[in-house]
């Protein structure tokens, strides 16, 4: 399946870019002393209600929420997103004084292909793309997150466009050594599809993550519901932990990350379901033993439809199979609370869960 990731910000909506800015103010209102966090790999993707039409209070209460239930924060930036780019130091702040680990990721690649602002080349060869890359690499870095993810889900890279995965594994040695020289404590990595990475390294032998350096953690994206849709296990109860734990026995001796984790509670799923996947989160990543654990959206995000696709990305979905309107319904529906921050059954499976680190 992929991701939410992939889509959060396929096209710059005026709305959401407003809402962006609506966030940084809100987050500046953060001060005093850093509040509690939870000590656990739990953590949430920092979706506040009513997106991409948050107010002040939406966002701080989105914090505020977040640690309540886990001890880290993530947000996905994608690379063609200026204002919420300018927003990022104000996130990383926001995400310290709600007592989390601060966990942002670019989404350098959309699709098959890399995904820069509008009037740069879509290539991570051309001189100016990259220069843009390493810079915004820089500044982020100087907001001295604590984990950073240079680009989700890499391997679709890897998988339909070999050219240019070639050159961004160049750029990405480059752009870790920038982030070691400005934020030395911050962990830089990448994310993989995990049923890709699965097929790749279980089935052909393909190891994609050994193809980068530096890397101070492995991270996967994970919405498993096509275990049980596809009749390969007959309930979530039956999913085993060493399914997610085949990225601990490949890598026995890495910081594994899951860094977008998810089961929508609409089209195919149900509260009921999504509730019992949360509660069986500790069980299924017992053997991967991960460092963190991130649940893809904290709140439904109501507005997905194929007016976020142009009609390149249409054809590219379609040849691949994928039910564009399924696949939107599951973004849709994907948060812990709906829109309008209504909390379904699954949250409170999250305040109650048990799952201590590593």
């Amino acid at each position: 399946m992929v991701s939410v990731s992939t889509f959060a910000c396929a096209t710059a909506l005026p709305r959401r870019a407003l809402a962006q800015c609506a966030l940084a103010m809100a987050l500046s209102l953060l001060a005093g002393a850093a509040v509690g966090a939870k000590n656990t790999p739990f953590g949430m993707e920092l979706i506040p209600a009513h997106f991409p039409d948050s107010t002040n209070q939406d966002a701080i209460d989105a914090l505020e929420l977040s640690a309540q239930v886990g001890g880290h924060s993530s947000f996905v930036w994608h690379w063609s997103d200026r204002f919420a780019f300018d927003a990022i130091p104000s996130l990383v702040s926001g995400m310290r004084h709600a007592g989390l680990k601060s966990f942002i990721q670019i989404g350098a690649i959309f699709l098959n292909a890399p995904g820069p602002p509008d009037g740069y080349v879509k290539s991570f060869g051309d001189t100016q793309t990259r220069i843009l890359y390493l810079n915004d690499v820089a500044a982020i870095a100087r907001t001295k997150p604590d984990y950073m993810v240079f680009a989700t889900e890499i391997n679709l890279l890897h998988r339909f466009n070999p050219a240019e995965f070639q050159k961004f594994r160049a750029l990405y040695s480059l752009a870790a050594m920038t982030v070691r020289s400005i934020s030395p404590e911050t962990k830089v990595g990448l994310s993989f599809l995990y049923s890709l990475w699965y097929f790749n390294y279980e089935i052909e032998k393909v190891d994609v993550p050994s193809m980068f350096w530096p890397l101070d953690f492995i991270a996967f994206t994970t919405y498993p519901e096509w275990l049980v849709r596809e009749g390969h296990y007959a309930s979530i109860a039956d999913i085993p932990p060493e399914f997610h734990g085949a990225a601990r026995a490949a890598y026995p001796n890495a910081r594994i990350v899951f860094s977008e984790v998810g089961w929508a509670s609409k089209v195919q799923g149900t509260p009921e379901e999504q509730a019992e996947f949360v509660r069986n989160i500790p069980r299924m990543f017992s053997t991967a033993r991960p460092e963190l654990v991130t649940w893809a959206v904290m709140h439904d995000m109501e507005f997905y439809n194929r007016s976020l696709l142009n009609e390149e990305s249409t054809r590219f979905l379609e040849s691949l199979g994928v039910d564009i309107d399924a696949l939107f319904g599951h973004f849709n529906a994907m948060g812990l609370r709906d829109g309008y921050g209504n909390p379904k059954p699954a949250w409170f499976d999250a305040l109650g869960m048990e799952f201590p680190p590593p």
